[in-house]
């Protein structure tokens, strides 16, 4: 889960936790890229700025060949990186947190779990660790993120909350996924 967010949802059962929170979300665009930004862009965050496709590094996730989706600390931090990387860019930066919920699905059986909502191949050998896509999940565009520990991230919409809350505890219920 997002530090420093209160779950707004829990579900837990066999094998099986998820945490509902809200978390803060900026996209970035830029007009165009070279290594140069890359290299400001990671040092105003402190950390090595994700260039490859579909990875994810403390929260910054690779969506897009000049866009990122910010998630978590590095979002509040959004700002400070266009004041000191982007000054002379042409970008768009926007909060679209409110608008954005977060699903944590975490324990032995979330890979079984997350497998019937999506059609990618989640095996670890295929979306590792720090491994994100944009695609769809139970039918609703997603933010998908691989975190250690046999751990799945979901960012959607906040207007499809509800459709994701009865997905998880459907699909759960053959699990024997119990809502507390």
């Amino acid at each position: 889960m997002t530090e420093g967010q209160n779950p707004t949802w829990r579900f837990e059962g066999d094998g099986v936790r998820i945490i509902e929170s809200r978390p803060r979300v900026v996209v970035l665009r830029v007009l165009a890229i070279d290594d140069g930004l890359i290299m400001r862009l990671g040092i105003a965050a402190g950390f090595a700025w994700p260039k490859t496709p579909n990875t994810v590094h403390c929260g910054v996730h690779w969506t897009g060949p000049s866009e990122w989706t910010l998630v978590g600390e590095i979002a509040a931090r959004a700002k400070a990186l266009r004041d000191f990387a982007l000054e002379d860019v042409i970008h768009h930066c926007a909060e679209v947190g409110p608008g954005r919920r977060s699903w944590e699905v975490s324990g032995p059986a979330a890979g079984d779990l997350m497998a019937r909502g999506c059609g990618m191949d989640l095996h670890p050998n295929a979306f590792g660790p720090d491994a994100c896509a944009q695609t769809l999940f139970a039918e609703t565009p997603a933010l998908l993120t691989r975190v250690p520990d046999r751990a799945f991230q979901v960012l959607a919409g906040a207007d499809v909350s509800e459709h994701l809350r009865t997905w998880f505890q459907v699909a759960g219920r053959s699990q024997r996924v119990t809502s507390t």
